[in-house]
This record gives structure tokens, C-alpha cells and sequence, in this order.
């Protein structure tokens, strides 16, 4: 989350994760105080990395993932707000491509198979994304 949902904005101690981690180093250009939230993000990290390893995804599940990947990008990281003290939105944003591509390599022998022309429009899709944020790399 980030600080502006709670009351007390930064000032909250309930507001942790990589968004707190990002507004002391980029905002704030200091860790001072940040060993707390650090190590918590760590565990809380290391233990949803053991949950997920556990889950089991079905196809249908995994293709509306790829899509909500997408979407996302659209409908609330275009507008800056996922990294504002970073700047790094673009990172996510191809991180966003990059899951939604890997679900459907994942699924491209079953696409191949029973509809090729779907499989061969998303590609071009994919491609035409992946150079609009190459121009932006640096």
C-alpha cells in the first residue's frame, strides 16, 4: 500500500513493504530506520515465495492472469503512482509484459495446436509493446 492510505501518511508504522523501502530511498535518500522494515519485508517476501510454491494454477486461472497483468499496465500504472518516489514504472510495466508473455509460453504448445492465428495476433501484440518500451530504455 501506499502512504497515502493511511491517516498518518509515511508517519504511519503500518505503512511497510517495498513502497516504504522505496520512499527512504528515493525520497527521503536515507535508510536511517529502515532495518525494521527491511527484515520484515524479507520474511513477508520469503514466506509468500513458500506459498506460492505450493499453489497449483488451472490453464483458465493462468490466462485470465496474463490478461489482469496487462490491464493493469493500462488502468493504474500508466499514471506514475506505482513507483513515484523510484521513477521505475517502466521496469514494471515490462515486468507486467514479461509475466503475461510467460504465461503464454506456457501455454503456447496448446495454443499452436487449436488456434494458431490467435497465437501468431498475440505475438505481433506482444512485439508491438515490447518496442514501444525499448524507445524508453536507457
Amino acid at each position: 500500500m501506499r502512504e497515502d492510505d493511511y491517516e498518518k501518511k509515511a508517519g504511519d508504522t503500518k505503512f511497510t513493504g517495498f513502497h516504504r523501502l522505496e520512499k527512504a530511498l528515493f525520497a527521503d535518500k536515507s535508510t536511517v530506520g529502515m532495518k525494521a522494515y527491511a527484515d520484515r519485508l524479507n520474511s513477508d517476501v520469503l514466506e509468500l515465495q513458500k506459498r506460492i510454491n505450493e499453489l497449483a494454477f488451472p490453464p483458465g486461472k493462468a490466462v485470465g492472469g496474463a490478461a489482469a497483468l496487462i490491464e493493469e499496465v493500462a488502468a493504474t500504472k500508466i499514471s506514475g503512482e506505482e513507483d513515484r518516489y523510484s521513477r521505475t514504472d517502466l521496469s514494471d510495466f515490462q515486468a507486467n509484459v514479461d509475466g503475461a508473455q510467460t504465461i503464454v509460453n506456457l501455454l503456447r504448445p496448446m495454443l499452436k495446436k487449436q488456434n494458431p492465428q490467435l497465437l501468431s495476433k498475440i505475438a505481433a501484440n506482444f512485439k508491438k509493446v515490447d518496442d514501444i518500451l525499448a524507445k524508453y530504455r536507457n
